[in-house]
């Protein structure tokens, strides 16, 4: 096992920062007299590496351009002990959940099967900690830290796509959103990935403007900062690289009604052009009739429904718009396993093949 030390301890973790902020050829003048503003990323088993060091790097690069303790960081854990994140990788811990500093910033780091790992503890401090008057939030699926804490209800949050669709079964009426990063006040969260980056610098034009976010952003390589508003992944006809702009909002109509009826008629008429011609866009840019492309679509819904939540078979085929008689069959032609096993065998469970690839029938 790999291990990634954070510094020895919170005394060794202030060391290393300092010497870091001392280092860098490029420098970014500023005035700033006052205490660093504390981040307290709690380590969840299992969390992403990835949004994790997406989220720390530029506190460093925005310390090290500016030669000034801008911000501080360190990590917590359940019982003080390392946590593995989902690559493998052993991250220490600067202390078991507990107090925050002084108008401290606390963020639930975590990722695969979040909402099983995420221990109580966290959801309890993060409430405190909020009701105290700090800011929270989570990186990749650090909302389900949220849910648990019960500080949701009323407030704009995302988590990363992958888990949004079973998310949103879970816990109906919040206020998800698919944005990159949202910034509701006192919550904060990120889709993960390099989203976790974008927050950051969010954060830092706010504390101390644009220029240095753009300066940390060149540091970073991050040739386009996403706003709040951005989307954290572009929609499935977007994805898919198709350019048609009809066969895009065509797609965009149909992941809107996915849990609904769909009668071809009403789809064209929505893009003002016959059935003919709607059959005719998707065969040539998908392979697929607009019938298939629908059902493949439904299916994936139901794979990510069947691996992250406890719904019934009966759910999972009503929430993607699949009738009961024929679900049995349709998905396992699909992903060569019936939803029954599936569920039996999660962790050996083959990811679902892009809706866009060729069939035997269309």
């Amino acid at each position: 096992m790999s291990n990634v030390s954070s510094g020895p301890g919170e005394a060794g973790a202030d060391s290393l920062q300092e010497r870091a902020r001392q280092s860098g050829h490029v420098h970014f003048p500023i005035v700033h007299d006052g205490a660093a503003r504390a981040f307290v990323f709690a380590l969840v088993p299992n969390f992403s590496m990835h949004s994790f060091s997406a989220a720390v790097e530029p506190l460093r690069i925005a310390n090290q351009l500016t030669g000034k303790a801008l911000y501080h960081w360190q990590t917590r854990s359940l019982d003080g002990q390392p946590v593995m994140a989902s690559n493998g990788l052993s991250l220490s811990s600067d202390g078991s959940f507990g107090d925050l500093p002084r108008d401290g910033i606390l963020l639930a780091c975590s990722g695969d099967n979040a909402e099983a790992l995420t221990p109580q503890p966290l959801a309890d401090w993060m409430r405190a900690s909020w009701r105290r008057g700090h800011v929270v939030g989570g990186l990749c699926t650090g909302a389900y830290a949220l849910q648990k804490a019960g500080i949701l209800q009323g407030h704009e949050f995302t988590l990363h796509w992958e888990c949004q669709a079973v998310f949103e079964e879970k816990y109906p009426g919040l206020a998800l959103r698919p944005s990159a990063f949202v910034d509701d006040g006192r919550i904060i969260t990120s889709a993960g990935g390099v989203a976790s980056t974008d927050l950051m610098l969010h954060l830092i034009e706010r504390d101390f403007g644009r220029a240095l976010r753009a300066a940390v952003a060149d540091m970073c390589l991050q040739l386009h900062v996403r706003s709040p508003q951005d989307m954290q992944r572009s929609l499935t006809s977007k994805a898919f690289g198709l350019q048609n702009p009809k066969l895009s909002r065509a797609i965009d109509y149909l992941e809107e009604n996915l849990d609904a009826e769909l009668d071809i008629e009403e789809w064209a008429d929505s893009l003002q052009i016959s059935r003919r011609q709607l059959e005719r866009m998707f065969v040539r840019h998908t392979g697929l009739s607009p019938k298939k492309f629908a059902t493949n679509l439904r299916l994936e819904r139901a794979y990510s429904l069947l691996i992250g939540t406890e719904m019934t078979l009966v759910q999972v085929a009503d929430a993607a718009g699949l009738a009961q008689g024929n679900f049995n069959a349709l998905f396992k032609r699909r992903f060569g396993v019936s939803p029954r096993d599936l569920t039996r065998q999660t962790g050996q469970a083959v990811p679902p093949r892009t809706v866009v690839q060729r069939d035997t029938q269309t």
